[in-house]
């Protein structure tokens, strides 16, 4: 059974955690590599980890056909998130309180918050034991999508003798409210993340009425305003022609902040030479960015190769075969023996004026 969109969201989830806590200690970075991934924090990086999370969670579904072992699977998985217990009373206090800019840090903790909740609302039990009713709807939803005819109909009779045992919760109706679509909504951070989220809600309405028309017991619990259909519709409207003058917007300001051309220029030593001197100036902490945030070391390299149009090619060996050298500087050694030279040639130089 693969779990690996599973194990890599809680690794995600536990890392995002300790670039909180680096920030913490002055050591703020907004982007790190997970298993050769490179990663940045927020939410819209999120939804789309955990939208990968639950496709993996469909195959698993579909694989066992046991709503007992899809829970354990999601629910040891992801086990640091849903035994996470929050963050300490009164942090944003101490934040606050930092000599640095905490816009980062503010933000990254709303984020970790609210997809730390989302995902612990659905994997949490009730103190009767009973499931939450999304993790019920999909398991239901995805043996109705991708089960065949025989366990389709077992998942109807499961459902139902959940549905009439007394002992469990009342299964939930699918509900389309408009309204609290609407707020849904509003709460997302940026137009593509909400643009994605009316096209899937409206994509879940039409195949769960599309359902319901070959199926009794869904009819009977799906429920939805005459209009939504066409709202949803409206709504993507209205996204799209909003992305689309952001996008127009954003291009104008680029052409605006475009410097005019420079004179190109070449980098005259090796690469290996260059790789030297940017692993330098990150260990030293030389450059940093206009946010006052540390670039990573493939940030300057990335920066470097820019400026002298240099292709850098198995960058990690290279660097790998220049530590374990004889010498292991050698152009920096040949830096400081330039400087010391440009030293001594301008000692000659007063000396001969006097």
């Amino acid at each position: 059974m693969n779990t690996m969109k599973a194990n890599f969201l809680n690794t995600y989830f536990k890392t995002s955690l300790q670039v909180f806590q680096d920030g913490l200690l002055h050591k703020v970075v907004s982007q790190t590599v997970i298993d050769g991934k490179l990663c940045r924090f927020n939410l819209t990086e999120f939804d789309l980890y955990y939208a990968e999370f639950l496709v993996e969670l469909e195959e698993v579904m579909n694989e066992v056909k046991d709503i007992h072992i899809s829970y354990d699977y999601a629910s040891g998985c992801l086990k640091d998130i849903k035994n996470w217990k929050g963050f300490p009373e009164n942090q944003n206090k101490e934040i606050f309180g930092m000599d640095t800019d905490v816009s980062f840090l503010i933000q990254l903790k709303r984020d970790i918050e609210t997809f730390a909740h989302k995902i612990t609302d659905f994997v949490r039990r009730d103190k009767n034991g009973d499931y939450h009713e999304d993790f019920y709807a999909f398991y239901f939803k995805a043996l109705i999508e991708f089960g065949t005819e025989e366990t389709i109909q077992e998942t109807k009779e499961t459902m139902m003798r959940i549905e009439n045992d007394p002992s469990t919760r009342v299964f939930n109706q699918y509900k389309f409210d408009v309204a609290e679509l609407t707020r849904k909504c509003n709460g997302l951070p940026n137009t593509v993340s909400k643009l994605n989220f009316m096209q899937e809600q409206l994509y879940d309405f039409k195949f769960m009425r599309t359902q319901s028309e070959q199926s009794r017991y869904i009819k009977e619990r799906i429920t939805y305003t005459s209009d939504f259909e066409s709202l949803c519709l409206l709504e993507i409207e209205r996204y799209t022609k909003r992305l689309e003058l952001e996008i127009k917007v954003l291009a104008v300001q680029k052409t605006e902040t475009t410097p005019p051309p420079t004179v190109a220029y070449t980098w005259n030593a090796n690469v290996t030479d260059l790789l030297e001197l940017v692993v330098a100036l990150h260990q030293e902490n030389i450059i940093q960015r206009k946010d006052k945030k540390k670039p990573t070391r493939i940030e300057l390299t990335e920066l470097f190769s820019r400026i002298f149009d240099v292709q850098i090619k198995d960058e990690e060996g290279k660097l790998n075969r220049a530590t374990i050298r004889y010498t292991k500087t050698p152009f920096l050694d040949r830096l400081i023996k330039a400087f010391e030279n440009y030293g001594l040639e301008k000692e000659e130089k007063q000396r001969k004026r006097r």
